[in-house]
């Protein structure tokens, strides 16, 4: 594997070529694609998954939790602040997210996720492979 693979810039992954600089200025937001793969699984709805990616783009550092103002994040969204207030709470049921107090703040640790993601994960690879039939015909998005 080369070197430029190795490193978690946007430039090693081609990401200014796919997106172009003028975008990637503005950020970007690295997401598991087992939260994408497995949202079905774990009875996420689509609302819920962005949250999550939401949570995961104020999540710079490991130990540093993300704290995302519900009503800023329900505005980028386009959704009231009662549906995100809503969908916060069911994260917490879920025992996806779980808030905590860190530097007088209430910020979301993602532990929880980060769990589930694994233990599906580990579970997918357990079930044995069978051959599926993709439906799918490209043709009929043109």
């Amino acid at each position: 594997m080369n070197e430029a693979a190795n490193s978690t810039d946007s430039t090693s992954y081609g990401l200014e070529e796919k997106w172009g600089k003028a975008i990637l200025d503005a950020g970007w937001t690295s997401v598991p694609n087992a939260l994408l793969k497995y949202a079905g699984d774990l009875k996420l709805d689509p609302t819920e998954t962005l949250v999550l990616i939401y949570l995961m783009r104020f999540w710079w550092r490991a130990k540093d939790l993300p704290y995302p103002s519900i009503s800023k994040t329900s505005e980028e969204m386009g959704v009231s602040r009662k549906t995100m207030t809503k969908k916060f709470a069911s994260l917490r049921e879920k025992g996806f997210i779980t808030p905590v107090k860190q530097g007088g703040r209430i910020k979301f640790s993602l532990e929880g996720l980060q769990k589930a993601l694994a233990a599906e994960h580990k579970k997918q690879k357990d079930v044995p492979k069978t051959k599926q039939v993709d439906d799918f015909n490209v043709d009929d998005l043109l």
